[in-house]
C-alpha cells in the first residue's frame, strides 16, 4: 500500500470515528420523551445518571433540567430543586428557565430567602430572556409569602417600562392590597383599567377594583370624566359598545363635569344605542344629544342619518336629506365621506346600485384619499361593467390598479379589464389574462383566466402586450432574516435545546418569541412542526404566514412543498373522503371550507355560537344528526371531529341541491344565510351573465360574503394542487 493511499485510508478512519454521535447525546432525546410519556423509574434512574455523569456540560444540564421540570410537574418540589441545582445548568441558554423553576419550587418549600436568591438580579443575568415578567411575578409572590408584599412595588419601580406594562401593574397592585395598602392598590388598579382596557390585565382589574369598592368604598378615589371618557372611546373604536355604553351613561350621572364632556358622552350613548340596534332609545338619546364643536356636529348627523334607515320602517327621504345636509355644511368632513359611504351601502344591500354608484362616486370625486375611496372606486366600476358601459368600466378598473396597486381588489381589477376587452380587443384581453395568471397565484380569478385564455385562438394566447402596469406579485424570500437580535437568536436556541428533551410547549414559546422578533424561516418551519405534532393547525398555518404573508400571490414553485403542506394541511381525511363520497361532493371542497371555518380546530366556538370543525349551529347540528341517526344526540358531539364533519357534509349538500350544484352559491348561503343568496340570485335573473359563477360572487353585496366565498374557492384550488385524489401529498412541481 503507498503512503499516499495509507494516509487517506487513516483520514477516513479518523472521520468516521468523530462523525459517530455521542451515545449519551443521542440517548438524551429518547429518555426525556419516555419521561413525558409515562416517567417510569426506570427512566428517571437512566436520566439522573445521564445527569449526574455525562462528560458534555450541555447533556448532563439539559438531562437536570428535563428532570427537574418534571418533578414539578408532579409537585415533587425537593426533587426538582435537586435537579435544578446543576451548576452546569446556568451555563446554559436555558438557565433562565432552570432559575425560575427553582425558586418556584422553593417557594413551594417555603424556602423564601433562598427562592429569592435564585431571582437575584435575574435580567442582568439573563439579558435575552423571555420570562422577565414570569420572574417578577414569582417575586412578588414570593414577598407575599413570606410577609413582606411592602417590598414588591419598589421592586416592579425599578422596572423602565412599568409604567407601560398592564400585568406590572397589575401585580404591583396586587401586593399592594396584601399589605393593605388600599388607595395605592386602587390607584394602580384603576390605571390598568381604564388605560389599557383591551389589555386581558383589564377584566380582572375591574373585578378586583369592584371587590375594593364594596369592602373599602373610601379608598377608591373617582376616575377623572376625561380619562372615563378616554376608555369609552377606546371601547366604541373597538366595537364593544356595550362597555363603552357603560361608561358613557357613568359620566352623564355626574354632577360635576364640563358641558363639552357631558355632550361627547350624550352622543355617544346614542351611537352606542344605535350599534346595538336598540333603535327606539337611540332616537330619543340622539335627539338629546348637542354637540358643542368641531367634528361632534357632523358626526351626529351622520348617525341621525344611519338611524333614519334602521327606523321600523325605514324613512330614506329623512336620511337623505340629513346626508344633504351634512354635504352642504361639512363638505370636507371624514364623517360626510362616511355619510356616502353609510347610504351607498344602504342601496347597495337593497338592489339599487345605480343609487349606490352615485352615493360611492361622490367619495371618488371628492374624498380621492378617504379610508373608503379604493372601495368606492371598484363599486362604481363594477356597476357601469354590469350596466354594460364598458368603456366607462375600463377606465375606472385602470384608474383603480394605478392609484392602489396594493389593494386586495386589485387582482379583481384587472381579470374584469381582461373580462371587457374579449370581444373588441381579445390580444388586450389575452395580456390581461397572462397578468393575472402570473401575479396571483393559484386565485380563482388565475383560474378562471387560464380557462377562457385557453378558449382564444392559439395565436392570441402568446400575444405580447404592453399593458403599462406595474409588478404586482409578491416578492418571496427564501434567505434567513437578516435584522434578526442577539435576543431572537438566543430565544431560538432556547427553541432547540428544548426540543431535545421533548418540551415541545416550551420550545413553541420561544420560537413563537423568537418570530415576533424577526423573521427566520429555520424558526417558523420548526414552529408550524411542532404545532401539527400537536394538532394544532391553526398554529402551523400561522407559524408560516409569520414569515410568508402573501403567500398566496406566490407561484406554487416559489415555496418548498412542505410549506404548502403546512398551509394547507389534511387532517380527518380518512372521513373527509368517505363523508364527501357518500354526498357526492369533492373533499377538497369540504377541507378548503373547514380551513376557513375553523382551522381544523374541532373545539372551536365562534360569537355567533357556530360550532366545531364546519361551524354548524346547534339547530343545524340537532337537525342533521336526527337526518344521519345519530344516536344518543347531545351539544357535546359537534365537537367529535367524525361526527362533525358527518353533519356538516350532508348540510353543505342540502345547500349544494337547494342551489342547483352551484358552488359559489352555497358557499355564499353557508355564510350568509339561503334568504340573502335567494335575493342576490333573483338580482341578476336578468344580467345575461347571471349563470357565471364569477359575476355572482363579485357581485355579492356584503364584503365577508364575497371574500368568503374567494378565499374558500382559492382554498380548494390550492388542494386540489398540493394532493393527489387519494389525498397523498405531490411532490416537487404539483403537476396534475
Amino acid at each position: 500500500m503507498s503512503a499516499g493511499v495509507f494516509f487517506c485510508a487513516l483520514l477516513v478512519s479518523i472521520l468516521a470515528v468523530h462523525a459517530r454521535p455521542d451515545p449519551e447525546e443521542s440517548s438524551l432525546p429518547i429518555l426525556a420523551k419516555q419521561l413525558a410519556v409515562n416517567g417510569s423509574p426506570s427512566v428517571v434512574r437512566a436520566l439522573t445518571e445521564l445527569a449526574r455523569q455525562s462528560s458534555d456540560p450541555e447533556t448532563s444540564g439539559l438531562a437536570s433540567f428535563a428532570l427537574g421540570y418534571y418533578y414539578y410537574q408532579q409537585s415533587d418540589f425537593s426533587s426538582a430543586e435537586e435537579a435544578l441545582q446543576n451548576p452546569k445548568l446556568a451555563a446554559l441558554p436555558i438557565g433562565d428557565y432552570a432559575a425560575m423553576y427553582l425558586a418556584r419550587s422553593r417557594r413551594q418549600l417555603k424556602t423564601f430567602p433562598e427562592a429569592l436568591e435564585a431571582l437575584t438580579n435575574f435580567s442582568s443575568r439573563f439579558p435575552t430572556t423571555n420570562l422577565r415578567g414570569e420572574a417578577d411575578q414569582t417575586y412578588c409572590q414570593i414577598l407575599i409569602d413570606q410577609g413582606d408584599p411592602e417590598r414588591c412595588l419598589p421592586f416592579l419601580e425599578q422596572r423602565t417600562d412599568f409604567k407601560s406594562s398592564p400585568s406590572s401593574l397589575l401585580l404591583a397592585a396586587r401586593s399592594e392590597m396584601e399589605a393593605a395598602h388600599w388607595s395605592s392598590a386602587a390607584t394602580l388598579l384603576q390605571r390598568v383599567a381604564y388605560q389599557y382596557p383591551l389589555n386581558t390585565a383589564a377584566s380582572d382589574a375591574r373585578q378586583e377594583l369592584d371587590q375594593l369598592r364594596q369592602e373599602h368604598p373610601s379608598s377608591v378615589p373617582m376616575v377623572p370624566n376625561p380619562i372615563v371618557l378616554s376608555r369609552g372611546d377606546t371601547y366604541f373604536g373597538n366595537k364593544k359598545y356595550q362597555d363603552a355604553l357603560s361608561d358613557f351613561e357613568s359620566l352623564v350621572k355626574r354632577t360635576e363635569i364640563s358641558p363639552s364632556d357631558l355632550a361627547h358622552a350624550r352622543l355617544r350613548i346614542g351611537e352606542c344605542l344605535l350599534r346595538l340596534n336598540r333603535v327606539r332609545e337611540a332616537r330619543e338619546a340622539l335627539r338629546r344629544a348637542v354637540p358643542m364643536v368641531g367634528e361632534a356636529v357632523p358626526e351626529k348627523l351622520y348617525f341621525m342619518a344611519d338611524l333614519q334607515r334602521k327606523l321600523n320602517p325605514p324613512s330614506l327621504e329623512e336620511s337623505q336629506r340629513i346626508v344633504s345636509d351634512l354635504e352642504q355644511r361639512f363638505p370636507t368632513s371624514a364623517w360626510t365621506e362616511e355619510a356616502f359611504f353609510s347610504l351607498g351601502n344602504y342601496f347597495l344591500v337593497h338592489q339599487d346600485r345605480p343609487s349606490a354608484a352615485q352615493e360611492y362616486r361622490k367619495i371618488v370625486e371628492r374624498f380621492p384619499h378617504g379610508k373608503n375611496a379604493a372601495e368606492a372606486l371598484f363599486r362604481v366600476a363594477w356597476t357601469d361593467y354590469l350596466a354594460g358601459n364598458t368603456a366607462a368600466a375600463q377606465s375606472e378598473f385602470l384608474s383603480y390598479i394605478q392609484r392602489y396597486p396594493s389593494f386586495s381588489r386589485t387582482v379583481s381589477a384587472i381579470y374584469w379589464l381582461g373580462r371587457s376587452n374579449e370581444v373588441a380587443s381579445p390580444a388586450r384581453a389575452a395580456a390581461f389574462y397572462h397578468k393575472v395568471m402570473d401575479d396571483f397565484g393559484e386565485s380563482n380569478y388565475a383560474l378562471s383566466a387560464k380557462d377562457r385564455l385557453a378558449r382564444m385562438p392559439a395565436s392570441l394566447q402568446d400575444a405580447v402586450v404592453d399593458l403599462g402596469l406595474p409588478e404586482l406579485r409578491a416578492k418571496i424570500s427564501l434567505e434567513e432574516g437578516a435584522s434578526r437580535d442577539a435576543r431572537s437568536r438566543d430565544m431560538e436556541q432556547r427553541g432547540f435545546l428544548f426540543e431535545k428533551i421533548a418540551l415541545d410547549d416550551l420550545a413553541i414559546q420561544e420560537f413563537r418569541a423568537s418570530l415576533n422578533r424577526g423573521r427566520s424561516l429555520r424558526v417558523a418551519t420548526e414552529l408550524s412542526r411542532l404545532y401539527t405534532v400537536q394538532s394544532n393547525y391553526g398554529g402551523a398555518m400561522g407559524a408560516i404566514r409569520m414569515v410568508f404573508p402573501d403567500y398566496y400571490h406566490a407561484a406554487m414553485d416559489q415555496l418548498p412543498p412542505e410549506y404548502w403542506r403546512n398551509l394547507f394541511p389534511l387532517p380527518y381525511w380518512s372521513t373527509l373522503r368517505s363523508e364527501a363520497a357518500r354526498h357526492g361532493v369533492d373533499p377538497y371542497l369540504i377541507a378548503a371550507l373547514i380551513r376557513q371555518e375553523s382551522s381544523f380546530n374541532p373545539e372551536a366556538h365562534s360569537p355567533a355560537n357556530a360550532l366545531g370543525l364546519m361551524q354548524l349551529l346547534p339547530s343545524e347540528a340537532r337537525k342533521y344528526a336526527r337526518q344521519e341517526h345519530v344516536t344518543r344526540w347531545q351539544r357535546s358531539k359537534v365537537f367529535d371531529p367524525e361526527i362533525n364533519i358527518q353533519l356538516g357534509v350532508a348540510y353543505f349538500r342540502d345547500t349544494l341541491d337547494r342551489f342547483n350544484g352551484r358552488v359559489e352559491a352555497a358557499l355564499a348561503a353557508y355564510n350568509a344565510g339561503d334568504n340573502r343568496v335567494d335575493v342576490w340570485l333573483s338580482e341578476q335573473a336578468s344580467n345575461p351573465e347571471s349563470g357565471d359563477p364569477m359575476v355572482f360572487t363579485e357581485s355579492i353585496p356584503f364584503t365577508e360574503t364575497r371574500e368568503y366565498v374567494q378565499i374558500v374557492l382559492r382554498n380548494f384550488n390550492y388542494y386540489r394542487k398540493i394532493y393527489d385524489s387519494s389525498g397523498t401529498a405531490r411532490g416537487p412541481g404539483f403537476s396534475n
